[in-house]
């Protein structure tokens, strides 16, 4: 993948009727738990790019960083989640094989990480 970037979409369509709750999804929501863990020094959150909001479509909000992965190699947002569970026919199938290689594990998203 060309960019370090991962999820920083735009859908332009309204949200699926249903969250699809699968390996992937499952595999970012452990990857974007990293992300938070990595960053927290002393209980604060460190060594974070502050970048804005941003609105998806369907009105869900992002906090205002990106999130590096623990290794490095890419920056995600706080929309990653939503936007695997929510508009996964809106994301581009490269990046969706990026998610595939994650090896952080796989946790069950929160109704938050979802929103």
């Amino acid at each position: 993948m060309e960019s370090r970037e991962l999820l920083f979409i735009e859908p332009t369509q309204q949200k699926s009727a249903q969250p699809t709750l699968d390996e992937i999804t499952r595999k970012m929501t452990a990857a974007y738990r990293k992300t938070i863990e990595g960053s927290l020094v002393n209980g604060k959150i460190e060594d974070i790019m502050f970048m804005g909001w941003h609105e998806c479509v369907c009105g869900a909000m992002s906090d205002n960083t990106n999130h590096v992965l623990p290794d490095s190699s890419m920056e995600t947002n706080s929309l990653c989640i939503h936007y695997l569970a929510w508009h996964r026919e809106e994301v581009p199938a490269r990046e969706i094989e990026e998610v595939k290689k994650l090896s952080y594990g796989e946790e069950e998203p929160t109704k938050e990480e979802l929103q």
